[in-house]
């Protein structure tokens, strides 16, 4: 398994409730979305109504126990920091660049490198 960190690409997708994929535990998505991911980058979600979204709580004792192989606490803060917006300010923005390059652009840099965010 492996976490990555995303920014939430539209309004919609951060303060819903999800249950953790670690966990289970429902929490609320911030801006900065920590997804679950097989070691080769398939979503652990089992259920297409939710992601695989990682709670806080898990980020911080996953990243506590292994910072080698997890984002730590203290990454998942700094990004929330510093992306407290989404990558399109609508999901009509979003919509209206769906297909083209600026997408697939944005798409690409809402996966945040865990060496930019110490």
């Amino acid at each position: 398994m492996k976490i990555e960190l995303q920014r939430a690409l539209v309004p919609e997708d951060f303060g819903r409730e999800e249950p953790c994929a670690v966990c289970e535990t429902p929490f609320i998505t911030e801006s900065v979305i920590a997804y679950a991911k097989t070691d080769y980058g398939m979503s652990l979600a089992d259920d297409s109504k939710y992601t695989s979204a990682v709670c806080p709580e898990c980020i911080e004792v996953l990243g506590a126990h292994r910072p080698d192989k997890f984002p730590t606490i203290a990454e998942y803060r700094t990004a929330l920091r510093r992306y407290p917006e989404p990558v399109w300010a609508s999901a009509a923005a979003a919509a209206a660049v769906e297909g083209t390059d600026a997408a697939e652009d944005a798409y690409q840099s809402s996966f945040l490198s865990r060496a930019g965010l110490k």
